[in-house]
């Protein structure tokens, strides 16, 4: 990865007088970085890269952000036409690229295999609503006695579905409307104590720990464990 960032300069000297770089290392292992792959009058091309296991983790945003700031505040920014690129144009950009990062981190998909571990407790209430004879009806299902092997299908489950925040979730307090047809709520114990809750709707919305999100594929998530459910009976 490194020899892409530096192989269009002669040597290291010649980098060193005309090129700049930014680098992210673990455990004194490169694993992300952007350089001045080559530089002109006008301005220069950067070369960014990740190694493939650290990708999604925008690392490399993180280091173009460092390397416009070094840029900016170094004797690299002189002459040509870099004394046009003003100081608060730069700083705003780093700033957008902030934001950007932040609203990227902020949408990602959250697992729901978070909120229940194996020494935890499970139960849950299946509700369907509909309307019979003119009637507004909630059917309601709870499944208090959970065996073993049911659990440990539910964790394994958890752990294929995700849900993501929303703006409302923000400013929500687990309150939920359009419901859809179908209800599943799950509790989770640590011995007596609640220490976490899903509720999902078949039309999306759910509502984790009191607060509201939206899940794809929720009634499909609902399905599977009415069949796992099944099985016992």
């Amino acid at each position: 990865m490194t020899a892409d960032f530096v192989s269009s300069f002669e040597d290291k000297d010649k980098y060193m007088e005309y090129g700049r770089g930014v680098v992210i290392t673990r455990e004194n292992e490169i694993v992300a970085g952007a350089s001045s792959y080559t530089r002109y009058r006008e301005g220069i091309e950067i070369e960014v890269d990740t190694i493939e296991p650290e990708r999604r983790k925008y690392l490399a945003t993180v280091a173009c952000s460092a390397l416009i700031l070094e840029i900016d505040r170094s004797e690299f920014a002189k002459g040509g036409n870099y004394n046009n690129m003003k100081k608060k144009t730069i700083y705003l950009v780093v700033i957008v690229i902030v934001l950007l990062i932040c609203i990227i981190a902020f949408f990602k998909p959250l697992s729901l295999s978070d909120i229940a571990r194996e020494n935890n407790q499970i139960k849950m209430v299946l509700s369907e609503l509909g309307v019979r004879n003119g009637e507004a009806y909630i059917d309601s299902v709870d499944y208090q006695a959970i065996t073993t092997e049911q659990k440990s299908a539910i964790l394994t489950l958890l752990e294929k579905y995700t849900y993501r925040r929303t703006v409302d979730t923000l400013f929500s307090d687990g309150s939920i409307s359009g419901l859809g047809d179908k209800t599943l709520s799950i509790y989770v114990y640590d011995d007596v104590s609640l220490v976490g809750s899903i509720f999902v709707s078949s039309s999306g919305r759910i509502a984790v720990n009191e607060k509201s999100y939206s899940m794809e594929n929720a009634e499909q998530f609902i399905e599977q464990i009415i069949e796992i459910m099944g099985q016992a009976d």
